[in-house]
């Protein structure tokens, strides 16, 4: 495999036909296959099951954003940043979060 293959966005056909939604508003999310296995290994133990990995991107988004129109700007960055802080370490997500709320603070 090459380099450029290995960190290419995916264009996730699963994703997109259960596309999110917004109140009236409809979304495509993409995302780097490389990160979509480790949902998927995350969820369920094991690569592959692209149906879960869906249905959680669209729970969180929609827990976290709400289901109002203009939420879905940006939908596919959050996406990603929710799906970094949600296969981490928790131990580094702790620290994470203290850093930036400490940041927020100063």
């Amino acid at each position: 495999m090459k380099v450029e293959n290995a960190w290419r966005t995916l264009f996730i056909p699963e994703l997109c036909n259960k596309a999110v939604r917004f109140g009236e508003h409809r979304t495509t999310i993409s995302m780097d296959e490389f990160l979509v296995e480790l949902l998927s290994i995350r969820l369920t133990g094991a690569p592959g099951d692209r149906s879960k990995v869906r249905d959680w991107i669209e729970s969180t988004l929609i827990d976290r954003w709400g289901n109002s129109k203009g939420a879905a700007r940006g939908a596919s960055r959050a996406a990603q940043r929710y799906a970094i802080e949600f296969v981490a370490d928790k131990e580094l997500s702790k620290r994470y979060r203290d850093y930036r709320l400490g940041e927020e603070a100063a």
